[in-house]
């Protein structure tokens, strides 16, 4: 080992190597003091530089995430007609860039009813809308919020299906009964009468405004408006009738099939016909379709749920139309409860606040918990950048100055030598180029070192909190090292030039 340094360093001649060898060992001090003294504060400093970097980059990402960049205005009553002119007024980018606002977008929160398999009950959950291709879609989509199904990675076409759905994954395991390892490919949603199996796109970690769902603005008003108007369920006589929930437990098919055949006894039953809605491998609806030779009203259909409930036929029937995702665009949100201001940074939100106040044309006013909540988390930001590029100067100094003061006063203590040296013929270029290679190699055995008790720390810090903010790999972090091995081997060329100038007589008497 010892050989490949001297190679290394360029350490040639038997006298060179021993010279090297005994200031090294000189410098370094008993047991290695000044390796492991050094060590140890390069080791803080990488640490505290780890987590002011790792610090930053948590923040800028809850910066860059729309869930904390979108500050909510509930649309109160008195504001409906000034939504429109707000929107307008902000059409203008030199507008929006004056409060580092981005985008306006509109969005309702609806307590829509899904089927839990495990218990058969219908659960009430908060289902957001938000417009295919917005940012906060695309956030809620990434692959480090993702736990299945589709993702969305920067750059590539957006693929939302219109009539599809995002899933929390807590929603899943604590309503709706579903074990989340396996793939999910749909979920069943109730509104009124009708039974929808809207597809699963993903199933997600987090979504904002604290909901369990999140669903196009266009099916959202696709499940609002009327059948009728929008075309989404064609509500036109029918004689096949389709029924979908759990059969009775341990009930066999041709019993079900007698009892439905004894139900419709009053029309002319053609054929009955019994299918499973699998919407993973462990979640499976039940599922009927029964054709006669008369077509029935809807009107006349709405009320069969209920009394094949009644009958013990199936437990909460709910009628299954034939649903059209794509008949025109209703991308446009009817009836909004909130609007979602999306900013580029959050420095400004209170000045937009007051803007928005002040303005007679909108009088609007977003609530100053939201508002302070924003400025404390940019002030935050601000402030560890701050901090950071404080704790980075004061490290490379005060590293800088321990070393030359390690190195000025080994020097100081060896003068005489030196001066004997120097008296039989050593020059100043091999004693300055020794004693740099010997300040080189002393730095960097220090912050390899110091490298390996910062992932010690690490560890501790896994083990308590679980995660690890330091962040060890930065390159601003491997940039300070070169910057203080620079720094000081220049620190130090100085230093040695300026004793070793100094005449072989001068340094014997110390004069």
């Amino acid at each position: 080992m010892k050989q490949l340094l001297y190679k290394l360093f360029g350490v040639n001649n038997d006298f060179e190597k021993l010279f090297f060898s005994n200031e090294f060992n000189d410098l370094t001090g008993k047991s290695r003091r000044s390796i492991i003294a050094l060590s140890l504060i390069l080791a803080l400093t990488i640490s505290a530089l780890g987590y002011a970097v790792g610090g930053i980059k948590y923040l800028k990402e809850r910066m860059d995430n729309p869930f904390t960049n979108w500050v909510n205005l509930p649309i109160a009553t008195h504001y409906k007609d000034k939504v429109n002119k707000l929107q307008l007024f902000f059409e203008e980018k030199t507008k929006r860039d004056s409060f580092n606002l981005k985008n306006i977008t509109e969005y309702k929160i609806d307590h829509r009813q899904y089927i839990n398999f495990e218990d058969n009950e219908i659960y009430t959950l908060k289902t957001r809308t938000a417009g295919i291709g917005e940012d906060l879609m695309k956030e809620v989509l990434k692959s480090n919020n993702v736990v299945q199904g589709y993702t969305y990675r920067e750059g590539e076409e957006f693929d939302f299906p219109l009539c599809g759905i995002i899933v929390k994954e807590q929603a899943l395991i604590e309503y709706l009964g579903y074990d989340v390892r396996k793939p999910l490919d749909k979920v069943a949603m109730v509104a009124g009468e009708f039974i929808f199996f809207p597809e699963v796109v993903a199933v997600v970690k987090e979504m904002p405004n604290l909901c369990n769902m999140l669903m196009s603005s266009h099916y959202s008003n696709l499940l609002n408006k009327s059948f009728d108007e929008t075309g989404f369920v064609q509500l036109n006589p029918v004689n096949r009738i389709t029924m979908v929930g759990k059969f009775k437990k341990g009930q066999a098919k041709e019993e079900t099939e007698q009892k439905l055949k004894e139900f419709f006894s009053a029309y002319e039953l053609a054929d009955i016909e019994f299918e499973e809605v699998k919407m993973n491998d462990d979640n499976i609806l039940d599922k009927f379709t029964v054709t006669l030779f008369d077509f029935l009203e809807f009107e006349e259909i709405r009320k069969f749920p209920p009394a094949i409930d009644k009958a013990g036929i199936m437990k909460s029937p709910r009628v299954q139309y034939k649903s059209e995702c794509n008949v025109g665009d209703y991308s446009n949100l009817d009836n909004p409860h909130h609007l979602a201001f999306n900013f580029q940074k959050l420095d400004l939100v209170r000045g937009f606040n007051e803007f928005l106040k002040a303005d007679p044309r909108f009088g609007m006013e977003i609530s100053m918990d939201q508002v302070e909540a924003k400025e404390n988390f940019a002030l935050v930001s601000r402030l560890t950048g701050l901090i950071a590029i404080i704790l980075l100067a004061f490290s490379i100094l005060s590293i800088v100055f321990y070393i030359n003061s390690l190195l000025t006063t080994h020097l100081e203590g060896i003068k005489n030598n030196l001066g004997t040296l120097k008296a039989f013929g050593l020059n100043n270029k091999f004693l300055i180029s020794v004693y740099i290679k010997i300040i080189i190699l002393f730095i960097i055995i220090s912050i390899i070192i110091g490298y390996l008790f910062s992932f010690i720390i690490k560890a501790f810090e896994i083990g308590f909190s679980k995660i690890a903010v330091i962040d060890l790999f930065d390159y601003r972090i491997f940039l300070t090292m070169l910057i203080i091995l620079l720094f000081s081997s220049y620190i130090s060329f100085v230093s040695i030039k300026k004793i070793l100038l100094k005449t072989p007589g001068d340094l014997i008497y110390n004069r």
